[in-house]
């Protein structure tokens, strides 16, 4: 990472500055770097976590006479992970520390996650939205005894209501969904509750004395309530600035934190957050959520997975079908979806993937989509150094898409393998599919 030089000078000591995150930096393909004060760390690490364990305790008394242990499945790098450690740490349990792995969709990482649940009697993971998707589709609920699990919680990219209702009966498990960020921790969160959600699960009312407005998206006056906008938010979680030279202009409106998030409240005063602004799709003149798109599309059993993106002016679809399915997905299938939900876009075209890119806490990595969705055009001709390869689904392509994601994502990854010889077995499996 990109360590600002002017440390020492824009951050001195006598600031109070006591904490210094990094963000994932999936959106900008560059990390910021936030000092939190003693003050702010504290609520960080204790506000959420407290209501956390509380929920805990009503849910299952008994939980400490297990053995009181704790897992955290993501690196300590994500502030909820490392506030998560420091708040088990100082109630005098035991915090199990797993392997980082941003590729959450492998079987492989899920099966030691579950290994780990059942050997150690898990009561509460952190979770994410994908990492909840591996839960329906390998049930390895019937491999692993995870019956000790109690409450997973999300505060990553927002679950689609279908997943958290699978997950839930299947698993007999509580779910909550929390809306965080690293300058800010956990400001808001609730338990899901299936009769009242829509396409993804609301994050709950502000703790604290946070403050939450939602303002328009161009003239960020405030907006009615119920209708969607960027969320700003004030009050004692907030960051105090970001680290290095020029990275704070504009990150405040009159004391408002200009989130960067689009969302809404509703007549009952609950947050619900859909996308960042910069991914919205406008049609029409009216802005629509491609993550809520998503998991719409996700309802239909024969979708794994699905993104959805504006290309040359036009809505691209990928889908990730389901391995399972006895009759695909095509064209007419997502529009006519789309259309159930009285959505007023059309969709042009549909691509099938073998994967859809995605960070630790389940936000997609647009950067990497145009990528794949090359890799997945017919009859692609590549011309270098004046000779002519022509490849059907090229495999060229594919191969530079992956490693792409790979360089990206998990530059990390590469130091938990013995040997090199055992990372590029793992990545050539990983990219040489059988459909190729």
């Amino acid at each position: 990472m990109d360590f600002p030089t002017d440390f020492r000078r824009s951050m001195p000591m006598q600031d109070g500055h006591v904490t210094i995150f990094a963000s994932s930096g999936t959106l900008s393909n560059k990390c910021k770097f936030v000092a939190h004060t003693s003050r702010s760390s504290q609520l960080v690490c204790l506000t959420y976590h407290e209501k956390l364990f509380d929920l805990l305790v009503e849910m299952d008394p008994d939980y400490t006479a297990i053995n009181g242990h704790h897992l955290i499945t993501s690196g300590l790098h994500c502030i909820d992970a490392w506030s998560y450690l420091y708040y088990s740490l100082v109630k005098g349990e035991t915090c199990v520390l797993a392997e980082s792995a941003v590729d959450v969709w492998r079987a492989s990482f899920l099966d030691r996650i579950a290994g780990l649940i059942e050997q150690y009697r898990i009561p509460l993971i952190l979770s994410n939205a994908q990492l909840l998707k591996c839960f329906v589709k390998y049930e390895v609920h019937n491999i692993y005894d995870i019956s000790s699990l109690k409450l997973i919680a999300n505060s990553g990219s927002p679950i689609a209501s279908h997943i958290a209702k699978k997950v839930k009966h299947m698993l007999n498990v509580a779910i909550t969904q929390a809306y965080s960020a690293v300058e800010f921790g956990v400001v808001a969160f609730e338990l899901f509750n299936e009769a009242v959600e829509g396409a993804i699960l609301g994050s709950g009312m502000p703790l604290g004395d946070i403050k939450v407005k939602v303002a328009d998206a161009d003239t960020e006056t405030e907006v009615a309530t119920g209708e969607w906008g960027h969320l700003m938010l004030s009050g004692s979680n907030l960051f105090s600035e970001y680290v290095g030279k020029d990275t704070n202009k504009g990150c405040f409106a009159k004391n408002w934190f200009r989130s960067g998030d689009y969302g809404v409240i509703d007549q009952k005063h609950r947050i619900h957050v859909a996308d960042p602004i910069s991914n919205l799709i406008k049609v029409n003149g009216n802005k629509l959520s491609p993550e809520i798109l998503g998991c719409i599309l996700c309802e239909h059993q024969n979708v794994d997975d699905a993104v959805v993106a504006v290309v040359d002016s036009e809505i691209i679809v990928g889908i990730v079908p389901n391995e399972n399915s006895t009759s695909g997905v095509d064209l007419e299938d997502i529009n006519a979806i789309i259309k159930k939900h009285k959505i007023n876009v059309t969709v042009a075209k549909v691509h099938l993937l073998d994967f859809i890119p995605r960070s630790e806490s389940g936000k997609v990595m647009r950067a990497e989509l145009h990528y794949l969705f090359a890799a997945e055009q017919d009859d692609v001709v590549l011309v270098e150094h004046n000779e002519t390869l022509p490849f059907s689904r090229p495999t060229f392509q594919r191969i530079i898409a992956a490693l792409s994601f790979e360089i990206f994502t998990q530059s990390t990854r590469l130091f938990y393998y013995p040997t090199a010889y055992d990372y590029f077995h793992d990545f050539h499996a990983s990219c040489f599919k059988p459909n190729i």
